[in-house]
């Protein structure tokens, strides 16, 4: 007669990979309990630095509105550093404070994170018969300015009829830098300019502090055209009649024509 073997299966719970399994899960909630939601890794401390115009507190407050936000449903995971997205919060505070240029949002763990802020620096004061406004190195009208010929900036006068505003790009990119570089190397051959005016769309007038006029092509390299002027005023011009100067244009290639 063949004899049978009966064989019983363990239960689920006795088995060595349902414990490890259990395990395992209790140690995620547990990680997950003291990375996501204990008090060990949540904000306490936000720095502000590099702004001038715009108040610590106002900067603060709109980091605090964001930080504290729920998320996940009903979860709420105030503060939470590692929650905190650095490039939505960089979009989320240029887009409130048109006077700021650049930020960056830093994270110093477990707790604390730095907001280091850039403003708009006037390069100069642009001018539009009546209103003024300071000016970036950008084209960028950000605060009204007052209408001063003793102000330290450079003073921007535009002869052209535009309606410019707060928070518009009054100058193209290529004419901005064309005035700012052709100031510094007006300055390297001795000419201090305190205005430039735009004359037409390619025409620009720079007056120097002697009092005479400089026109140039924007359209052209201003360092080649304050070459050529630097020639004459070296070996043409005699200081009396330098100081006689009505105007300098340099408006055709290679040429100068003076009074």
């Amino acid at each position: 007669m063949k004899s049978s073997k009966r064989y019983l299966r363990k239960p689920f719970y006795k088995k060595r990979f349902f414990w490890l399994g259990i395990l395992f899960l209790v140690f995620a909630i547990l990680i997950f309990y003291f990375l996501f939601i204990s008090d060990y890794f949540r904000i306490k401390e936000i720095k502000i630095s590099g702004n001038q115009k715009i108040s610590s507190k106002e900067i603060r407050n709109l980091v605090l509105e964001k930080i504290e936000q729920k998320i996940f449903w009903q979860w709420s995971f105030k503060k939470n550093i590692f929650l905190i997205s650095e490039k939505n919060f960089e979009k989320i505070i240029l887009e409130k404070f048109f006077l700021i240029t650049d930020i960056i949002l830093i994270k110093k763990f477990p707790d604390k994170i730095e907001v280091v802020i850039k403003e708009r620096e006037p390069v100069g004061i642009y001018c539009q018969f009546e209103d003024c406004f300071y000016i970036d190195k950008n084209g960028v009208l950000f605060e009204k300015a007052p209408q001063s010929s003793g102000s330290l900036l450079l003073m921007i006068e535009s002869e052209i009829a535009k309606d410019v505003s707060f928070k518009e790009k009054a100058l193209s990119q290529d004419k901005i830098n064309f005035i700012l570089l052709a100031k510094d190397n007006l300055r390297k051959i001795g000419v201090e300019v305190w205005k430039f005016s735009i004359v037409s769309p390619i025409d620009i007038k720079a007056k120097s502090s002697e009092g005479w006029d400089i026109y140039f092509d924007n359209s052209r390299d201003s360092k080649e055209q304050i070459f050529v002027l630097s020639q004459v005023l070296e070996n043409r011009l005699t200081p009396e009649e330098r100081k006689n100067l009505e105007y300098m244009d340099l408006r055709i290639k290679n040429r100068v024509y003076y009074r």
